[in-house]
């Protein structure tokens, strides 16, 4: 079954207050592969069930793999995820959405999440003032997410940034990663979840919030 993936973490899961996550995935039945990719990924939009019967309050879109199917596919990816009433960030219709973010209140507490990826195919996939796609994280883009970071704070109690960042199967953290987290942090993030390597690399412990 669709659920057989959160047998081992699900029932903590199903426990906490908030459950984040990254969605790695374009969820849609229309669209072709990208041709010039290895790795090309798209689910069935029925199993956004588990994420739901495994307490997801949101996930992140800003992935190298999210229009991997093109841009049907990914506008069906929003729609699927609203249908099932889970908020995402880090991509949208255009850019003002992508940047918007969600926020969840939980016990009195705003909790903000936005989501930014430093892992593009082709620029082509970048959200723009008409244009649906995601939102970046490299070092040229530090202005532009600074701000959003800031601005959401004004919004929110604790903020979780997520990033898509790392060279992937390698334990190291570059000092591009470790430079850009801690601009996060300075500008108002508190905790950084950070994704891609498919193998755990490290925490730091930055102004007293972690980087992971």
């Amino acid at each position: 079954g669709d659920g057989y993936v959160f047998e081992g973490y699900g029932p903590m899961m199903k426990k906490s207050d908030i459950v984040l996550g990254n969605l790695e995935t374009s969820i849609s039945r229309r669209g072709k592969p990208a041709e010039d990719k290895q790795y090309t990924f798209r689910g069935r939009p029925e199993v956004l069930k588990a994420l739901k019967d495994n307490n997801f309050s949101a996930v992140s879109i800003a992935n190298n793999h999210v229009l991997d199917f093109g841009m049907d596919a990914f506008l069906d990816t929003l729609s699927h995820l609203k249908k099932h009433e889970l908020s995402y960030a880090g991509g949208g219709r255009n850019r003002e959405e992508a940047d918007k973010g969600t926020i969840i209140e939980r016990n009195g507490i705003k909790v903000g999440f936005l989501a930014f990826t430093k892992v593009v195919p082709v620029v082509e996939w970048y959200a723009r003032k008409n244009k649906p796609g995601i939102v970046g994280a490299y070092k040229v883009h530090e202005q532009e997410f600074v701000r959003t970071i800031k601005e959401m704070k004004t919004n929110c109690d604790v903020l979780v940034v997520s990033v898509h960042w790392g060279k992937e199967a390698s334990t190291e953290i570059r000092d591009e990663e470790r430079y850009i987290g801690r601009s996060m942090i300075d500008a108002g993030a508190d905790i950084i979840m950070g994704h891609h390597p498919h193998v755990v690399q490290g925490i730091e412990i930055y102004k007293d919030k972690p980087i992971f």
